[in-house]
C-alpha cells in the first residue's frame, strides 16, 4: 500500500511523455503508485507507458477508449479506492515536477489538513515565469473565494489531496473540457477542513503543447458553453448548501470575464444576452476588466449595441492591418 497515489491521464503526449515520467520517478518521495490511464491515445503514448511500468514495479497502466481527461481521471480514481493510499495527486503528463514536490507538500500535511497547493512555473515559449497562486485563510470557504478570483486557482495539479475527502463524499470530474477542474476543487474544499500553502513554484505547467485541449478549446464555442455549464454545477452545488450568495460576486466577476470574449463578436451578441443576465449588478465592481470593457458590457446589457459593433469592427480592421 502506497502512501501517495498519482493519478496521470495519457492522451497523446509522446513528445512530452518521457519528461513527465522521469520528473515522477526523480521524487525524493518515493512511496507512491503512479495510475497512467492511456485515454485512447494513437501515437506512441501507450508503448512509452508500458515500457516505464516494466522498469518500476510502482507504475501500472489502464488503457481504456477515449473518454475524455475527466473520464480518465475518473477511471483513476475508480482504480486508487481500495488501495489504501492517504493522499492522491494529479498531473497532467505533458507538465513535470520539481524533484522535492512531493516531499515538500506532504511534508506540510498533518492529521487536520485536507489540502497542500503550491506555486508552479508556466513553461512558455519564451522562457520560464513563476506564478503565485491564490494565498489560504484559516477558514476553507474563504480559501474557495481566492480561488475563484485566481484564473489559474481550479487547477488539479499543483495539490495534494486526501482520498477520504475524495471518496467520502463521491467527488468525481464532470465530463466537460473546461472548468472540470475548477469544479471538482469548488466542491472538494467545500468538504475540507484546514488548507495549507507552499510558497514555491514545485510544478512546471507546459504551455507549448499546441495539442493540448487548453489550446484546441479555446474561445470556441464548445469551450464557452462548457465553462457556463461549470459555473453553473458550482453554483448549483452552492446552493444547496445555502451558500451561493456569498459568492455571488465572485462567480458574476469570472463569468462576466468569459462574456467579454463575446464583446468583438457582434454575432454572438444574442448568446451574450442569455449569460447570467442576473449577474449585470456586478459589472462595476469586477476587477478583472479594463474600464473600457467595462463601458461596452454596460451598453450591450442595456441593449445598445451600435457604439460596441462600430468598436468591435474597428479593432477588427485593426487586427487585419497588422497581420499584413
Amino acid at each position: 500500500m502506497a502512501l501517495l497515489s498519482i493519478i496521470a491521464p495519457v492522451y497523446n503526449v509522446g513528445p512530452y511523455l518521457r519528461r513527465c515520467l522521469d520528473s515522477v520517478l526523480a521524487q525524493s518521495f518515493t512511496d507512491y503508485e503512479l495510475v497512467l490511464v492511456d485515454d485512447g491515445s494513437t501515437d506512441d503514448s501507450p508503448d512509452i507507458c508500458e515500457a516505464y511500468a516494466r522498469q518500476d514495479e510502482r507504475i501500472r497502466v489502464i488503457h481504456q477508449e477515449n473518454q475524455g481527461q475527466s473520464g480518465a481521471r475518473n477511471t483513476g480514481l475508480a482504480a486508487i479506492r481500495d488501495t489504501g493510499s492517504t493522499f492522491v495527486s494529479f498531473i497532467d503528463t505533458d507538465d513535470y515536477l520539481a524533484p522535492d514536490m512531493y516531499a515538500t507538500l506532504i511534508a506540510s500535511m498533518d492529521g487536520q489538513t485536507d489540502m497542500v497547493v503550491s506555486d508552479f512555473t508556466m513553461v512558455r515559449a519564451d522562457g520560464m515565469h513563476p506564478y503565485r497562486t491564490f494565498q489560504v485563510a484559516d477558514d476553507p470557504l474563504d480559501t474557495l473565494s481566492a480561488m475563484f478570483r485566481d484564473g489559474y486557482g481550479g487547477n488539479v495539479w499543483n495539490k495534494l489531496l486526501r482520498t477520504s475527502v475524495v471518496f467520502y463524499n463521491n467527488l468525481s470530474f464532470t465530463d466537460i473540457s473546461s472548468m472540470e477542474d475548477a469544479e471538482f476543487m469548488a466542491r472538494y474544499i467545500c468538504f475540507a477542513r484546514r488548507i495549507v500553502k507552499v510558497d514555491r513554484p514545485l510544478y512546471f505547467y507546459n504551455m507549448q503543447n499546441m495539442a493540448s485541449l487548453t489550446v484546441l478549446d479555446y474561445r470556441t464555442d464548445k469551450y464557452v458553453n462548457d465553462i457556463l455549464k461549470g459555473w453553473n454545477l458550482i453554483r448549483d452545488f452552492l446552493a444547496g448548501r445555502h451558500l451561493d450568495d456569498r459568492f455571488n460576486p465572485e462567480m458574476n466577476w469570472r463569468v462576466q470575464l468569459l462574456k467579454s470574449d463575446l464583446v468583438l463578436q457582434p454575432e454572438k451578441y444574442p448568446l451574450y444576452d442569455t449569460i447570467w443576465p442576473e449577474g449585470n449588478r456586478y459589472l462595476r465592481s469586477n476587477p478583472f476588466l479594463h474600464w473600457k470593457m467595462r463601458i461596452a458590457m454596460w451598453l450591450l446589457n442595456h441593449h445598445v449595441t451600435w457604439p460596441v459593433r462600430v468598436y468591435a469592427s474597428w479593432v477588427r480592421r485593426q487586427a487585419g492591418k497588422t497581420e499584413k
